[in-house]
């Protein structure tokens, strides 16, 4: 998983990308609320349903993770048009 992160986050240095493509961390956005409540979704449905919906897949389906992901991806793509 280390591997893919690295390969993923180092394409914009490569010269055919560099000054058109961002690596975004999509980690560092985590959505504390679903990571804290997703061990025990099963015993607490209820309570999951309100913080995501996809369990281990997809940033446990948080729409709070997918909206700071949207955000950062658009001021990547700002900082790409300054360029």
């Amino acid at each position: 998983m280390l591997a893919v992160q690295e390969a993923q986050l180092a394409m914009e240095k490569v010269r055919g990308f560099r000054g058109n493509v961002r690596a975004v961390r999509t980690d560092t956005l985590v959505d504390k609320a679903a990571e804290a409540r997703y061990p025990t979704w099963r015993e607490n449905i209820e309570e999951w349903e309100k913080v995501g919906s996809d369990r281990p897949y997809h940033y446990l389906g948080s729409a709070i993770w997918f909206n700071r992901m949207g955000n950062a991806f658009a001021d990547a793509l700002m900082d790409l048009m300054d360029d």
